[in-house]
């Protein structure tokens, strides 16, 4: 009897009659071709395609079913390649516990992203990143904004940094893999300097190209993203343009300043000044002198 894993087992009687030459017997093993089974290494989740490359005996397999079986002719030493799309392309040598086994496990391909400000597009390093609220499965963007993690589809990632909006991103393997954060807002408000009323309508305007302008509401109250190095201009009709370089992620509270408003009220006849004429300045009134001269 002859006997090997991976072969169909066979036997034969030996007489002297019918092997002669009983120094040169010669048994002949079968091979079989077996029912494999390719999995991803971890979860065991069955891979339903690649292509699995028998270099000794020449064979190349592509037909994988939906739970990951496939059928091979594989002998005791020989050597397989497998590859799969988003897994790590696996070599490896046949051996008897193998082929006892009938199971081959795929590493997946880590998953590549990038972090980048939304305004700005630039890449942002050091952001936190948590896979299922699992503070077991954390990761740090680096100082190019990228990170790298092994995920299956439909698991949610949490990234999140000092300064911005957490943002919370279901990964899906066709879709860009760029997560934006949204830069957190400061906010203020803008004040009359002599009365500390608030001012509504002040126009909001930053430096930075990237960010719109806003207004302050019926409150003075505003909020706009703020970067470093960034200027704020506070303009109003009837005061001082007031800018301001404030630190990132600032509450402020801006007061501006009347302007001064004076000159004179004249008959457009005579040219001679108009005493008692009154002269209306947004909320503000004031009276002319007797040389028509009016101040406020």
């Amino acid at each position: 009897k002859a006997n090997k894993v991976g072969f169909e087992g066979t036997s034969r009687t030996i007489t002297s009659e019918s092997d002669p030459d009983l120094n040169n017997i010669i048994l002949l093993l079968k091979r079989i071709s077996q029912d494999w089974s390719l999995c991803e290494e971890g979860t065991q989740a069955p891979i339903s395609s690649g292509k699995i490359n028998n270099i000794t005996k020449g064979i190349i397999i592509t037909t994988i079913s939906a739970t990951g079986g496939f059928t091979i002719e594989a002998s005791e030493g020989d050597k397989l390649i497998i590859e799969s799309d988003g897994y790590q392309t696996k070599e490896l040598v046949v051996t008897a516990e193998l082929i006892s086994e009938k199971a081959i496990y795929l590493t997946k391909v880590p998953e590549e992203f990038i972090v980048k400000d939304y305004l700005t597009g630039r890449t942002l390093g050091g952001a936190l990143v948590v896979v299922n609220g699992d503070t077991s499965r954390t990761t740090t963007s680096d100082s190019n904004g990228k990170f790298s993690l092994i995920l299956k589809e439909k698991e949610t990632i949490q990234i999140s940094l000092s300064g911005y909006d957490t943002e919370t991103v279901m990964f899906t393997p066709t879709v860009s893999h760029t997560v934006q954060l949204h830069k957190k807002k400061s906010s203020g408000h803008v004040y009359d300097k002599s009365t500390t009323d608030p001012i509504s309508n002040v126009l909001v305007e930053s430096s930075n190209p990237s960010i719109a302008n806003v207004y302050t509401n019926t409150n003075g109250y505003f909020e706009i993203p703020i970067y470093s190095g960034d200027t704020l201009t506070f303009t109003a009709s009837y005061y001082q343009p007031e800018s301001v370089s404030p630190e990132e992620d600032s509450n402020l509270n801006i007061y501006l300043i009347r302007q001064d408003l004076g000159g004179y009220v004249k008959d457009s006849i005579t040219g001679k000044g108009v005493f008692g004429a009154t002269v209306t300045y947004g909320s503000d009134s004031v009276t002319t002198d007797t040389s028509g001269a009016f101040n406020g």
